[in-house]
């Protein structure tokens, strides 16, 4: 759950509290029945996201020989361009 969501539902759990206190909503309304059940429904999945353990790491694949050679020949394209950009100015000689 992200953090901004943790913080709706801690406001709405005190909004709910200070407006529905326990025995207005126990009081006979289905509406506020429903909204007591709703708010032990989330309670409850909050509790259990809370609990569950974290998605194990996933596992780091190798790179293909092909995706290698993409790699390198980006890096020799990036150089070749910063080559050029450098050569075209007379003034300056470093590359770095």
């Amino acid at each position: 759950m992200a953090k901004n969501a943790k913080t709706v539902v801690k406001q709405f759990f005190f909004l709910s509290k200070k407006y529905f206190p326990p025995d207005y909503i126990g009081g006979g309304s289905s509406m506020a029945n429903q909204l007591g059940s709703l708010m032990e429904s989330i309670k409850s999945k909050v509790r259990a996201l809370k609990k569950s353990k974290p998605n194990k790491p996933y596992i780091k694949m190798d790179k293909s020989a092909s995706v290698k050679v993409e790699i390198r020949s980006r890096k020799a394209r990036k150089l070749i361009d910063k080559t050029l950009k450098v050569a075209d100015q007379p003034g300056k000689r470093s590359i770095s």
